[in-house]
Order: structure tokens, then sequence, then C-alpha cells
């Protein structure tokens, strides 16, 4: 007589209980590290972007001899004091397209060509001259020269000097080949092509972007963000300030200071350049204003992030702590004391 088979044996509802909750105890502990991983992944990806930036900056200068200035002074230089003329050729913006154009000023002061009014350094075939005014128009500008490339923001600048000048050095910006093309029929600029042989960084088209639709491209970090780099020059950094609008992301910065000797404020990167980026969070940072004054308002102190109101200093906000610059190793909020 056979005996009775006994049943396979198999878990007991208690050890599938304890098994269950051995597995949630390993994902409690996992899932944020992998996710804090990809975190710093995503971030140490756009550290290593803005160092390749930051090296075509001094690329740029080698070249050149003087870093490519943004367009922010001219928001608030005094350009109707004086003749028209005379107040361009203070700007450092005229400065730089001088140096630029050495050559063209030889041979332009020789035919009697005065070179300091932006007419001479414009190609007059490009009717680009008539869009660089805040706001555009359409009409002709010879009593305000200064004002024709004021709306140039500090996110497009720097796609505009890094991806190449025209070979002409009398029309660095306009000429062939150059950054600035302009649409008759629309009175709009035209994309420029950077894949030129003059081109200093090598951009990634699926980055370039034109949210605010003017025809100039700005550049975002590979994170996916929709707020782009901003360049600030530290010639202009007591005034400098960017508001993006970008496909409905508010963003704006400005400068960040440090300290310097005896407790004084300096700028960080001193007599360079700042390269700004909003982080995963797609913002820089509540608090700033465009209120252009000397000395300037709602400045904000790296590393610390600590208030100095007698100085026009705020706290960092929350927004704050993920942003990434040049002058940064990670994010502002591994440097905090």
């Amino acid at each position: 007589m056979q005996s009775p088979r006994r049943p396979s044996a198999g878990f007991t509802l208690v050890e599938m209980l304890v098994v269950i909750a051995i597995i949630g105890v390993l994902a409690a502990i996992g899932i944020p590290a992998i996710y804090g991983a990809l975190i710093r992944a995503r971030q140490a990806a756009i550290a290593a972007d803005i160092a390749q930036l930051e090296m075509s900056v001094e690329a740029y200068k080698n070249k050149y001899g003087d870093y490519p200035p943004n367009f922010l002074e001219l928001y608030t230089t005094a350009h109707t004091a004086g003749s028209p003329d005379q107040a361009w050729a203070t700007t450092i913006l005229a400065r730089h397209l001088k140096r630029i154009n050495r050559q063209a000023k030889s041979a332009g002061a020789a035919a009697g060509v005065d070179l300091r009014h932006p007419l001479n350094v414009v190609d007059p075939k490009d009717n680009s001259l008539f869009l660089l005014k805040d706001p555009p128009s359409s009409t002709a500008i010879t009593s305000d020269p200064a004002a024709m490339v004021s709306y140039i923001d500090p996110a497009e600048a720097l796609v505009l000097w890094l991806g190449g000048l025209s070979a002409n050095p009398q029309y660095p910006l306009t000429g062939a080949g150059g950054p600035l093309t302009i649409d008759t029929s629309t009175m709009m600029f035209l994309h420029p092509d950077l894949r030129r042989e003059t081109a200093i960084h090598e951009f990634k088209a699926d980055r370039l972007k034109d949210y605010d639709g003017d025809g100039l491209y700005e550049y975002y970090p590979p994170s996916g963000s929709r707020v782009p780099y901003a360049y600030f020059d530290s010639r202009f950094y007591d005034n400098g300030w960017a508001e993006f609008s970008m496909a409905q992301v508010p963003g704006k910065v400005r400068p960040y200071v440090t300290t310097a000797a005896a407790g004084a404020l300096a700028y960080a990167n001193p007599q360079k350049f700042q390269i700004m980026c909003a982080g995963l969070d797609e913002n820089y940072g509540d608090g700033f204003s465009r209120t252009v004054s000397n000395p300037p308002v709602d400045r904000k102190m790296y590393p610390t992030g600590a208030a100095i109101p007698a100085s026009n200093v705020s706290a960092y906000a929350r927004e704050d702590l993920d942003n990434l610059s040049n002058f940064s190793t990670g994010i502002f909020e591994d440097k905090l004391p």
C-alpha cells in the first residue's frame, strides 16, 4: 500500500510578508541613492559643459586679445550725451570691434572714414542696423547708435561671439558668414549657420533655441532645462543682469559677489567673466531686480549665501542652491560653509 504524497513545501504567509518587508527596506534605501546618483550625473554633465564654454571664451580672448563683451552697457550708457559718434566710441563694444577690425581701421582712416560710428563697422548692405534697436524698428537709426545693439541679452551674446565672426575684418558682425543677418522682407534676424570656419565653440544644434523669437539663439544645458546659460563680462558686472522668460519659465540672475581683503566685496571671477546656469530646477533664484543703480542692488554672495543689507546683498533663495557656474565646482549648495 502506497503512503499518501506529502504536499510540496512552499512559503508560508509569514515568510512571504518577511520577504516583502525586506524588499521594501532595500527599495527605500536604494531608490533615493539611485535617484541622487542620477541627479549628480546630470549636474556633472552641466559642470563639464560650462568648463567647455569657459575654455572657448578663453580661446576667443587668445584669438582677439579681449574677452567677448556682452551688450548690457548699452541699456544704461548715456549715449545721448555729446555727439552720437563720441558716445558710441566710448562703449566697450565699440572698442572691442575696433580691436577686431584693426586692418579696416587703417584702411578707413586713409579713406577719411570715421570708424567710431557703427554705420562703418556694420555692413551697409545688411539692414541689421534697423533691428539692433530696442524695441526693434525698421527705421534707419543715425542719432542714437549705441542703442542699436542694446537688446541682445546675456544668453544670446555667448552664442553670438563664440559661434564665429565674419572673416571680413571691417564687418565682423554683419559681413559674410557673420552672426547677424536680416531678412529684409520681415525685418527679423535669420538664424546663423554655426558651422562656420571661424567658430570658437562647437555648439550642439539640439540645444540651440530661440524661445523669445528674435532670430538670435540662446544655448541650453544638457539637462534639458528651458532656461539658458547667461554670460557676464566683468567690465559690466556692476550693472549686469539678465531676465529670461523662456517657454513660460521665468528666470532672473545677476553676477555674484564674494568677499575680498578686509571684508570688502568683490565679484567672483574678477577681471574675467561669469557663466551661469540655473540648475535642474530651472530657476536662477528669486530676489534680483533689473534696477540699475550704483552701487547695484540685489546682489548675492558666493559661497556663503549670506545677506549683507548695508551692501545691498540679499540672502540665497532656495532656487540659488542648485545653480552652477564657471567659478564654482559643482552646485552652490555644496559650497555652503
